[in-house]
């Protein structure tokens, strides 16, 4: 007998299609909150709140010592193609075209020839699969798994920018020398988005020794609701103004890996 998510896996393509046609795009809008938690940890060590609306993804890094008040966001332009990082602290912005993202991408797996210890993440060998029982997609190799339980969406008009932004998001981990390879998490959401869900939860686990001495843990979880309020477009209105009002640099000097120069023009 087939379970509710294996028929929403069956008519997915149709529906999406027919949806897509539609135009709908007052449907696009919606929000996400997301929390990370590590180990085994009841309080999240960071908090997320992700705004959809017309082909514009705007995800706001919450301080989790004042609630509500966000520390970074990084707007997602669907129809320019790039990445817009804004620095709340520090007044600054910088631009990721989307060629550029993608050449920081094969120059970080490029890196893997010369450091072997680190190429089950710049170069992983992976394997798939969907568990019907538990709505889990599974990817992994010896050293690391990625698990998500995911649901079908109510909004399927939603799900394609959704998709397309949790990728550019994704990706940008590699302008980032702090954070994780995004090579598994890559190819989790490409598992993701072929099942047509919504990640529910996601779960990673990194073996002891691979690249620290204890085993590494770590999950999120992702509410969705399919409407915007009127703080949430409060949020982007005021996002829109830091994007043209702050100073514009280089990626390196927004990460802290290079000498300010002279600022770039707006």
């Amino acid at each position: 007998m087939m379970t509710e998510i294996s028929k929403w896996i069956a008519v997915t393509g149709f529906v999406l299609m027919s949806c897509i046609l539609q135009g709908n795009t007052d449907a696009q809008d919606f929000r996400v909150e997301s929390q990370v938690f590590v180990g085994g940890a009841n309080t999240p060590a960071s908090e997320n709140l992700t705004l959809y609306q017309s082909g514009m993804a705007y995800d706001f890094q919450m301080d989790i010592d004042a609630p509500g008040s966000p520390l970074e966001i990084v707007i997602y332009d669907s129809r320019e193609k790039q990445l817009i990082l804004l620095d709340l602290q520090r007044k600054l912005r910088t631009d990721i075209p989307d060629f550029e993202l993608l050449k920081m991408l094969e120059s970080l797996r490029a890196s893997g020839e010369t450091n072997e210890d680190a190429n089950f993440l710049l170069n992983p060998e992976l394997e798939s699969g969907f568990d019907v029982k538990t709505d889990t997609i599974t990817v992994s190799n010896d050293d690391l798994t990625y698990r998500a339980r995911g649901k079908a969406p109510e909004n399927l008009i939603a799900m394609p920018f959704f998709y397309e932004a949790m990728t550019q998001f994704t990706r940008l981990s590699a302008s980032d020398p702090k954070r994780l390879p995004p090579f598994a998490r890559l190819a989790l959401n490409r598992e993701i988005q072929k099942l047509g869900l919504f990640p529910v939860n996601i779960e990673m686990s990194m073996r002891a020794g691979a690249i620290s001495r204890e085993e590494f843990n770590a999950r999120s979880t992702h509410t969705v609701m399919w409407e915007l309020s009127k703080q949430d477009l409060m949020r982007i209105e005021e996002a829109k103004r830091n994007w043209i009002g702050f100073e514009k640099v280089s990626i390196g000097v927004y990460r802290g890996i290079a000498e300010p120069q002279v600022s770039l023009s707006k």
